[in-house]
């Protein structure tokens, strides 16, 4: 009896469902309703609808610390991308994916880097008056220490960008720049992998990678001109994400996915050669390799940093969000903080989205 009241209530509930359908547009047919009032959504729309708002969310959050203050622009082997790396290792865990070291995400390399470790520039005459990294100049690839005065023009030096009225008068000026390159065991990728759901298969690989890196730009605040934003390091963490879920729920990938973001973008990217030199994966089982990356960024040759490797590669190219930029007196360059206004952040965010499924639509 119990049964037969089930099979009831069931059959009730789909006749006036599709009561209310029927009625809806005969409604609608006659001129009685308007047509954009549409039946109420169902509980799967609703819920995927739902979902797409959590993910922006967590895009958004992404975003907010990947370009935050706390990362200080993530300069390689800096304390910044240290939070950085620390900040993917956790979110790779907390998807499940295997890391590719015993319990540990994050794999340390060698590299020879540049380091500003001293710069003053001030003016001479009479009471001496420093300039302010970030307010007055910046340091943007330094090669070389350097040390030079002169009076009264601004002076053309490379690695230094002035802010428009910097040196604006005559006086006397001297600029001092020291540069430490040495090598470090401190740059890291961040590295793990989803396991494929076919045993034939899984040993195939696809690699899927993005910068997490920038210039850092750190003086009084930190400065970016677009090519080293956070949003490739975003696209492949919500890409991640979506592929892990697909993988616990419907097993749905044959193919293991192995998924990097690297540091050392910005010092000759030694990080990505270095990762395609000691790949963690036997490089002949490579079925393709996608890049997340800024369409202004020419940091690195991909094709080149990977040419070892041998398999075919995709860059999937991200547009700044700047579509109104504003001057700050330093040219390209705009404080890192305009990332996070609210017209840049849904542009991002957007871009996150799009190539995300991207990502997931060049899985074999």
């Amino acid at each position: 009896m119990q049964k037969a009241g089930a099979f009831r209530l069931v059959a009730e509930v789909r006749f006036w469902r599709a009561s209310w359908f029927v009625l809806t547009a005969l409604l609608i047919s006659s001129g009685l309703l308007p047509s954009g009032c549409a039946p109420p959504p169902s509980p799967t729309e609703r819920t995927r609808v739902l979902e797409e708002a959590r993910q922006v969310n967590r895009v958004r959050a992404d975003l907010t610390f990947l370009d935050g203050a706390e990362t200080e622009g993530r300069q390689t082997a800096s304390r910044g991308f240290a939070r950085t790396a620390a900040y993917l290792a956790q979110h790779l865990r907390a998807q499940g994916l295997q890391p590719v070291l015993a319990g540990e995400y994050r794999t340390q390399y060698a590299a020879s880097i540049h380091r500003v470790v001293n710069h003053r520039i001030e003016f001479a005459d009479g009471d001496t008056t420093r300039l302010s990294r970030g307010e007055d100049y910046l340091l943007v690839d330094v090669q070389q220490s350097f040390e030079v005065s002169g009076a009264p023009q601004r002076p053309a030096i490379s690695g230094v960008i002035w802010q428009d009225d910097a040196i604006s008068d005559d006086r006397l000026w001297n600029v001092s720049v020291s540069l430490e390159r040495r090598a470090t065991t401190a740059p890291m990728h961040v590295v793990g992998m989803i396991p494929g759901a076919d045993p034939l298969q899984r040993d195939s690989v696809v690699v899927w990678l993005a910068p997490a890196d920038a210039t850092g730009m750190q003086g009084a605040g930190s400065w970016t001109d677009g090519s080293d934003l956070a949003i490739p390091s975003a696209v492949l963490l919500a890409a991640t994400r979506k592929a892990a879920g697909m993988q616990r729920t419907w097993a749905s990938i044959p193919h293991t996915v192995l998924v990097a973001f690297f540091s050392g973008t910005q010092d000759d990217c030694q990080g990505p050669a270095m990762l395609a030199r000691h790949f963690p994966w036997d490089t002949d089982l490579i079925a393709g390799i996608v890049v997340a990356d800024m369409a202004l960024s020419d940091q690195c040759n991909w094709n080149e940093a990977f040419s070892r490797v041998g398999a075919p590669i995709t860059v999937l190219e991200a547009n700044q969000p700047f579509s109104s930029p504003a001057e700050y007196g330093f040219g390209a360059f705009r404080p890192r903080s305009e990332t996070q206004r609210q017209e840049a952040m849904d542009v991002a965010a957007s871009e996150v989205m799009r190539l995300s499924l991207e990502f997931l639509d060049r899985l074999p």
